[in-house]
């Protein structure tokens, strides 16, 4: 279920199992069941955190024209800003920076990763 739909609700998965098994599982084991399937299918937090720069490095190679450059606690100018809470072990913010081609496409052209949506984190 995690596979097809990473954002599968915890209740489904509740349901699934009961009606699959006939077993009524908690909430929280049912978490726990789903926290292990991503890092099965998806790799480990540690290992996805880590190899961030690798991914810059290889998409400068690969994406002619592509650049990177990683700063802590830089400000960020794009036409549109956003952020997300990231979860389990790492719980600060990813805050991207988005614009559009000539033909409306999104393009992701700056992300930071910050301690949290506070004032300090946005300039």
């Amino acid at each position: 279920m995690v596979k097809e739909e990473p954002p599968v609700p915890i209740s489904l998965i509740q349901e699934r199992i009961s009606g699959q098994f006939g077993y009524s599982i908690l909430y929280k084991k049912a978490w726990k069941a789903k926290q292990k399937a991503i890092v099965i299918v998806f790799g480990d937090w540690d290992e996805s955190y880590a190899a961030l720069l690798w991914w810059l490095e290889y998409m400068q190679l690969h994406a002619l024209g592509s650049v990177y450059k990683l700063e802590i606690n830089d400000y960020v100018e794009g036409h549109t800003v956003d952020g997300t809470f990231l979860y389990d072990k790492y719980r600060q913010t990813l805050l991207i920076a988005t614009t559009q081609d000539g033909n409306n496409y999104v393009l992701s052209i700056v992300f930071a990763i910050v301690e949290g949506e506070t004032l300090s984190a946005w300039e």
